[in-house]
């Protein structure tokens, strides 16, 4: 219980709401309060503050990186909308800035922490990828690029199990091995690099059989028994291929 009461504690503090006396302050003057209110982690008064700066004087050196930083405050308070908007004026902004990769990195960050679990809409990761894509096309060799790969494998698997999922919806649930195929042939055309694919690749011999459309059931069996001979998948489609196509050698 006083972990709980600690815990709420540090939260409240470090996102308090409370801002004042920031009129009429120079950009210094607005840069060491905003510092000083990072260094205490209240996280959200130095993003205000940052914003502070930026709307009183939007000119100023200082005001050109106050969004990147005001977006870093509302990221580490989890008001990601905010934080995205921060990221996004800045790259509207400052285009050919040296630190536009880490806003684009940023974006896909706030969106990646917020994805949801597989049943439910994909939105954040949809945007968390595209956040990311353009950042490794645009900076190769940026120092976030590595971090930014290893999340696109996870949101690729993440997206791949999303359109498993429907797919085992209509094979099973509705009955409409049709629609079943369209969603697995989005893993296996899209996702290719997954562990989904191994699964999808099954699923649509176990369509194609159900439609009686053989030849197709034969031609995908032999495609996951290429890709991956000692799958436990390809050994369930090749004894189902034996079952229902005896003549087949898949």
């Amino acid at each position: 219980m006083f972990f709980y009461i600690f815990f709420m504690a540090f939260l409240m503090s470090g996102c308090s709401e409370k801002l004042e006396n920031v009129e009429d302050k120079s950009p210094k003057d607005l840069l060491s309060l905003a510092q000083l209110s990072y260094k205490e982690k209240n996280f959200l008064r130095a993003a205000r503050i940052f914003d502070e700066i930026d709307r009183q004087h939007p000119y100023s050196d200082d005001a050109l990186t106050s969004l990147l930083m005001a977006g870093e405050c509302y990221y580490l308070c989890k008001k990601y909308d905010e934080a995205i908007e921060r990221f996004r004026s800045f790259i509207e902004l400052h285009p050919g800035y040296e630190k536009i990769d880490y806003a684009y990195y940023m974006i896909g960050i706030c969106y990646y922490e917020q994805i949801p679990i597989v049943e439910r809409d994909q939105t954040p990761c949809l945007e968390s990828k595209s956040a990311f894509e353009e950042l490794l096309n645009r900076f190769p060799q940026s120092p976030y690029s590595k971090d930014a790969k290893m999340k696109m494998n996870l949101l690729n698997d993440h997206l791949a199990a999303k359109e498993m999922d429907i797919g085992r919806y209509y094979q099973i649930r509705e009955h409409s091995p049709q629609s079943a195929i369209a969603r697995y042939k989005i893993v296996v055309d899209a996702f290719q690099t997954t562990p989904q694919i191994q699964e999808a690749l099954y699923r649509l011999v176990e369509c194609y059989i159900s439609l009686g459309l053989l030849s197709e059931a034969q031609k995908y069996a032999s495609i996951l028994g290429h890709n991956y001979q000692n799958s436990s998948w390809y050994e369930k489609a090749f004894r189902l291929c034996q079952n229902c196509c005896p003549k087949s050698s898949s």
